[in-house]
């Protein structure tokens, strides 16, 4: 197995207080990066790996989040004002949608 993507694991615990002390992860429950719906996945390169337990998307890690960061500013500038209130009413509905998902999950 090549060493540049080998897996390795640490304590869990240690790895989420890591990730909270540094801000990649929140003991805030109305964060959206809250620990509490995050899963430890292992060490890749010295960067901790969390995945969301409902949308199983990974967490990213801070030169990913620059990278779309700055894609997501180049097109949000090239939007016209119709398509900017189009897109809040798109992400509104999903953000709603979620939150509705989780609570039925937090319910159970």
């Amino acid at each position: 197995m090549d060493t540049e993507t080998k897996v390795t694991f640490k304590d869990s615990g240690q790895a989420f207080d890591e990730a909270i002390e540094s801000g990649r992860l929140s003991d805030d429950r109305g964060s959206n990066k809250y620990a509490g719906e995050f899963m430890y996945m292992g060490t890749q390169n010295g960067v901790d790996m969390f995945k969301h337990t409902m949308t199983r998307r990974y967490l990213p890690q801070e030169s990913e989040r620059e990278q779309l960061t700055e894609q997501m500013a180049v097109k949000l500038a090239a939007m016209s004002d119709m398509e900017l209130i189009d897109l809040v009413l798109e992400l509104t509905v999903e953000i709603v949608g979620l939150k509705e998902t989780i609570a039925g999950y937090e319910s159970k």
